[in-house]
């Protein structure tokens, strides 16, 4: 019996990094909305020149990897600055630059405040482009104590004033939770 061969390792094989990422992938949305941001007016000033060394990164790149690894539940510059280096999806959106950990965890440091905008964009970002999303955060059925019982859901529609009766029984379920 025969069984499926890879490719030779040693072979040259040819593709681009445009090849290699889906037209509907993420990451270029991510890529299309930090390039439409006026990063000056949002507080992504504060990049050093110096005389002696390296220049630094743009700060739009580090945003890219920054945004990427918030939605990809990557915390950690020294994660991220691994995922620079094997992942190809940050490869294409980064363009193959690979920022160290120490420059990723000054970034943040320093951007603290401008990082916080620019989430509040990006929330907006879906609803104003006319993607899907912005429109109804719902929490799905859940075991609510330990008899099985389940919790009808419950619907948030984030362009409306919330429901106060809602968000507490939300928390009354919550706390339940906790204390039993």
């Amino acid at each position: 019996m025969q069984f499926i061969q890879g490719s030779n390792r040693h072979q040259n094989y040819f593709s681009t990094l445009e090849d290699q990422v889906n037209a509907d992938n993420a990451v270029r949305l991510i890529d299309a909305f930090i390039d439409k941001l006026d990063l000056p007016r949002l507080g992504f000033t504060n990049t050093v020149h110096k005389s002696e060394g390296r220049p630094p990164y743009a700060p739009g790149v580090l945003l890219k990897l920054y945004l990427y690894g918030y939605l990809n539940k990557i915390r950690s510059s020294r994660k991220l600055e691994k995922e620079c280096i094997r992942n190809t999806e940050l490869q294409w959106l980064l363009q193959n630059l690979q920022p160290n950990y120490h420059t990723i965890a000054d970034f943040r440091k320093l951007h603290a405040q401008p990082l916080q905008n620019m989430f509040r964009l990006y929330v907006q970002f879906p609803g104003d482009a006319g993607l899907p999303g912005k429109t109804t955060i719902g929490i799905d059925q859940c075991p609510a104590c330990k008899k099985g019982k389940m919790v009808t859901l419950l619907h948030f529609d984030a362009n409306a004033p919330p429901d106060v009766g809602s968000l507490n029984a939300l928390l009354d379920l919550i706390k339940g939770k906790t204390a039993g």
